[in-house]
């Protein structure tokens, strides 16, 4: 959007923007050499990626992966992908200083995951997921307003809101491990790259 913004020169009326508060962004090659581990193990490549399953919950959400006759999975915090990008080895370089969190952003709504709903308003969670809305400029209080009635709205603040998801307001730092991964990203399965970098 930034870049965006700036190839604009002038805003836009009818132009609209959005954004999501993110953990971080996986390399891309970590993303595939998981998919050939996988395919390797099960014979067959992998044909679907459910980063969040929710058949147990929200908060106990599953990474799943698919074959055609088999699938491999677990939580998000031992499935091997999402461990390494959940300490914060597998994420870019850029994300260890994130530009547009903390209030920063150039969306006119921002929005993310609003973990800690249970703790702060239970009544609220139902356990299939909440969406935390933060609206940064007139545009986005005219586009919340107009979607107010097809919603369940609770209204919060950005402290609330950025408690229990914290990549709402800072950048998450980078693992002291993350160098030694990706100059060893050859060398070893991602398996034994949890096994030399988390354990």
């Amino acid at each position: 959007m930034a870049g965006l913004k700036k190839y604009l020169v002038k805003p836009l009326e009818n132009l609209l923007t959005i954004d999501v508060v993110c953990h971080g962004v996986p390399s891309p090659k970590v993303y595939q050499k998981h998919l050939r581990e996988l395919a390797q193990e099960a014979g067959e490549p992998v044909v679907q990626v459910n980063f969040r399953d929710k058949a147990k919950g929200w908060k106990q959400g599953e990474t799943l992966f698919f074959t055609e006759h088999q699938h491999f999975g677990a939580s998000k915090r031992q499935e091997t992908y999402m461990r390494l990008f959940l300490n914060n080895i597998s994420i870019r370089p850029s994300c260890g200083e994130c530009a547009f969190n903390n209030k920063r952003s150039l969306a006119d709504i921002t929005i993310a995951d609003y973990w800690g709903i249970d703790k702060q308003y239970p009544e609220f969670d139902d356990d299939k997921g909440v969406t935390l809305v933060l609206v940064n400029s007139k545009a986005g209080a005219e586009l919340l307003a107009q979607v107010k009635d097809k919603a369940e709205l609770l209204t919060t603040d950005f402290a609330k809101g950025a408690e229990y998801n914290l990549a709402v307001s800072k950048s998450l730092p980078l693992n002291p491990k993350r160098t030694f991964f990706f100059e060893h990203l050859d060398e070893y399965t991602l398996k034994e790259m949890v096994e030399r970098c988390l354990e």
